[in-house]
């Protein structure tokens, strides 16, 4: 059976910015988590909290190679 932080692991890997933008620490965790609550209750077939998702999202640890990636500051020429 999938968990909570195993869904957020594999939303995240699948959208590179949102990782990234996560890894520099610019996304508001609780937005986040409202947002992905329904996609991932939906994913494991049974409701889930808010509190839930945003403590995987803070316990997130993104791969070595992509804490050095400058896709975002390329994107939006910081």
């Amino acid at each position: 059976m999938k968990t909570v932080s195993e869904c957020v692991e594999e939303i995240l890997l699948t959208q590179p910015f949102l990782e990234e933008a996560l890894a520099r620490r610019i996304i508001n965790f609780s937005a986040l988590a409202e947002e992905l609550r329904e996609p991932i209750s939906d994913m494991l077939r049974k409701p889930i909290k808010t509190g839930a998702v945003m403590m995987a999202l803070r316990r997130y640890n993104p791969p070595n190679n992509l804490r050095h990636s400058n896709k975002l500051k390329t994107v939006l020429k910081i």
